[in-house]
């Protein structure tokens, strides 16, 4: 049943680019130039980050990220296979771990670069023309640990990313395997409005998430009771590592500063 928003679920129906359904749907901009208007949900400090590895479809292609079983003290077959010097290259590239960072964030627009029917042209800031699309609705956060080099100079000046809206932006074209993203203010300082405090405490933990224990919104449970059913998960596929590391440790992990090599490879 519907959680946070009066109405949630309704509005998720309505958010046509990655909202209706039940899914955890994810914050992305995929062309050159196309951004959203945002509002974090969850502070820096709050941030979960791991190694995860890319899990492929029957037909091979990008099927999400799953988290590494060796973060949680397991033997990994994908981590071992990104090791084995029979295999080529590419066959050892597909199998290495990389790190991630999830936070969820509410966005409230979307602003494409291209017009389409459902699409009102607007203009951000002074001269700069896009095609905004509504969407409304709370959406994972989720990118490779180089990324956080964006959010850096926010949580360096304000010791927090829930004080105000922000614009997130894409630089990079469709299918570039290293995109930079840039986090600009969109407003002025201001309280979490008392709607999104109340949609935080219905959301679930973001471990919760990176285990795969919850894969939907909607809290709809399978027959066990255990996890939750998924209708779709939307992610962009992560190409390339963002460390050039093959597999993770956790306690190596610990002393990473995102967006920078680490000194020695892990495990």
């Amino acid at each position: 049943m519907p959680r946070g928003y009066s109405n949630y679920e309704q509005k998720r129906q309505e958010a046509a680019d990655g909202g209706g359904g039940s899914g955890i749907y994810h914050i992305r901009c995929l062309e050159d130039g196309e951004s959203c208007k945002i509002r974090y949900l969850t502070d820096h400090e709050d941030l979960y980050w791991d190694w995860f590895h890319r899990k492929t479809n029957d037909t091979g292609g990008f099927a999400g990220m799953k988290l590494c079983p060796r973060s949680t003290g397991n033997a990994c077959v994908d981590c071992k296979l990104a090791k084995d010097e029979s295999l080529s290259d590419k066959e050892r590239a597909g199998h290495r771990a990389q790190m991630q960072v999830l936070a969820w964030a509410y966005e409230y627009e979307h602003y494409y670069t291209e017009p389409k029917e459902d699409r009102k042209k607007v203009t951000l800031g002074r001269s700069l023309v896009r095609y905004m699309k509504t969407v409304n609705e709370a959406r994972l956060w989720r990118y490779a640990g180089a990324h956080m080099k964006a959010l850096e100079p926010t949580i360096q000046l304000r010791n927090t990313l829930l004080d105000r809206d922000y614009l997130w932006i894409r630089s990079g074209k469709k299918g570039d395997t290293k995109p930079q993203y840039t986090l600009e203010s969109m407003s002025d300082e201001s309280e979490l409005p008392a709607e999104l405090k109340k949609l935080v405490l219905s959301l679930p933990d973001l471990e919760e998430v990176a285990l795969e224990r919850v894969t939907s919104l909607s809290g709809e449970k399978t027959a066990s009771g255990e996890t939750y059913r998924t209708v779709r998960v939307v992610e962009e596929d992560p190409t390339v590592p963002p460390f050039g590391v093959e597999s993770p440790n956790v306690e190596a992990a610990a002393n990473v500063v995102f967006g920078e090599e680490p000194e020695e490879e892990p495990f």
